[in-house]
């Protein structure tokens, strides 16, 4: 009779048991992250509730935030992250289109800036003001957390001295880059890295596209350096800029999809990179003997999704043949105690997953209550006149014999007391410096003050500079100085 009992009751466990897996076939909890970059958008025009964005020869195209729009919905995220090129040529009116879109899309947006962004092709463009006032975006370089992963968000500023297509690090930032790797290089940290430009000679094409030049180069030197330093944290570098196709890559033969198309930069034979794509692994890089570049990459990922705006750039106009018609959004599910995920490849006009590239992390995933916590932001430039032109290594200079003003914007993760500034400059003296100030992040801001009054989290710094007759001013970095 007992065994009977037993067995029975042996029976209803295991019956339940079997209810349970099929009701809650996954009790650990999941991410999903979703990629986007380069959309580009323009003017609104033809009353689209969008508008379009760049199609080079051409006015716009209207179908491309749709699509993409859709996909993004399909794939259902809770985060969003977006590698810059929101607009096409910087103007408020195209961060304002770009600001509807994100507005309607399922998850919230984290984004960087591109050099489209900041006074693309022309000095009088605005320097990225509508990525601030458009977007609602608080700060451009910033830091956040959600259990052990570490977003690390570096938007490049944009410098006009030798060539108007490259992006730099100054050594200002790259300093700002390295005490947040320290800070987060320990423990069990996953970080992941995000900017515009790709890391020079690390994925398809990083070496030959538009705005690869040699400052770029030199800043990739010192990028490479910090990477390696903190590797054994660092899960990728995830980039946007190349406007090539998401299957495409580069081989000593070059393939027959790109027939046609006479650009070098995509048909160049056996020369520079070879045998990489848009996603290049570091640790498999090094384990491999190669003939080609890259040999030796630190041992993380380089991560480049295909830009949304598919009609602008090389592969677009090479030959007049059009040879990209495609686009794609990314997304992944990261999944409490695993060590990998799988980055998918959605293609936008037909919805449909077409690839899939396994990531490892360095440590399990620790998503704790998925809640996005800022914790940083550098100080960045809001706006700035055609007297202050960013360099190479100090930040910006003023021309010589001008005038210029700039508003920088700086966000804390706590309320701070004011106590100062420090302009650490060389050639030239500033003054007249006000201050916004917001103490809830932005909602409502003070008018400006010659100090700002008041504990606050949010603050525009606006500073006038004045170069001498004969020599230019040059700009090193601007401290402020708070009671934490």
């Amino acid at each position: 009779m007992r065994k009977n009992k037993n067995l029975k009751l042996l029976a209803f466990v295991f019956i339940l048991s079997l209810t349970v897996i099929t009701l809650f076939p996954n009790t650990k909890p999941n991410l999903r992250l979703s990629f986007i970059t380069d959309i580009h958008f323009d003017e609104p025009r033809g009353g689209h509730k969008y508008g379009g964005v760049e199609l080079d020869g051409d006015t716009s195209d209207f179908k491309i935030p749709i699509l993409a729009k859709k996909s993004i919905e399909s794939v259902k995220p809770d985060i969003i992250f977006d590698t810059g090129d929101l607009t096409a040529h910087s103007g408020k009116i195209e961060f304002r289109a770009y600001s509807r879109w994100m507005k309607d899309l399922p998850a919230p947006v984290y984004a960087v800036t591109g050099n489209h962004d900041r006074q693309h092709h022309s000095l009088k463009h605005p320097y990225g003001t509508g990525f601030y006032s458009e977007c609602g975006f608080n700060s451009a370089t910033r830091t956040y957390k959600m259990g052990n992963l570490v977003f690390i968000m570096v938007s490049d500023d944009h410098k006009w001295e030798h060539h108007p297509l490259t992006d730099v690090i100054s050594d200002q930032k790259f300093k700002w880059i390295e005490k947040q790797l320290r800070k987060f290089s320990k423990g069990n940290n996953n970080i992941f890295l995000f900017g515009h430009y790709p890391i020079y000679k690390t994925v398809a094409w990083s070496d030959t596209w538009y705005g690869m030049l040699p400052p770029w180069k030199r800043i990739s030197d010192q990028y490479k350096k910090l990477l390696y330093k903190y590797e054994e944290h660092i899960v990728a570098h995830i980039s946007g800029h190349l406007h090539t196709g998401y299957d495409w890559k580069d081989t000593p033969e070059d393939s027959t999809y790109r027939k046609g198309c006479t650009d070098q930069r995509f048909n160049d034979g056996d020369e520079g990179l070879e045998n990489v794509g848009h996603f290049v692994s570091g640790p498999k890089i090094n384990q491999t003997k190669r003939n080609h570049p890259p040999f030796r990459l630190p041992e993380m990922y380089f991560l480049n999704p295909q830009a949304l705006a598919y009609t602008h750039g090389g592969p677009f106009r090479a030959g007049g043949c059009k040879c990209i018609n495609k686009g794609a959004v990314y997304y992944a599910d990261l999944t409490e105690g695993t060590k990998y995920f799988n980055l998918i490849t959605r293609e936008i006009n037909s919805n449909t997953d077409v690839d899939t590239f396994k990531v490892k992390t360095d440590y399990k995933i620790q998503l704790k209550n998925k809640n996005m916590n800022f914790i940083a932001s550098d100080l960045g430039i809001r706006k700035k006149d055609s007297c202050i032109q960013i360099t190479e290594n100090n930040w910006f200079k003023v021309k010589q014999n001008c005038s210029g003003e700039v508003i920088f914007q700086k966000r804390w993760k706590k309320k701070i007391n004011f106590k100062g500034v420090r302009v650490i400059s060389e050639h030239g003296n500033y003054g007249n410096i006000q201050y916004k100030i917001s103490s809830d992040s932005g909602a409502t801001w003070t008018k400006w003050k010659d100090r700002p009054v008041g504990k606050f989290n949010l603050a525009q710094i606006k500073i006038k500079f004045k170069a001498s007759k004969n020599q230019n001013m040059v700009v090193k970095d601007i401290k402020i100085r708070t009671d934490n």
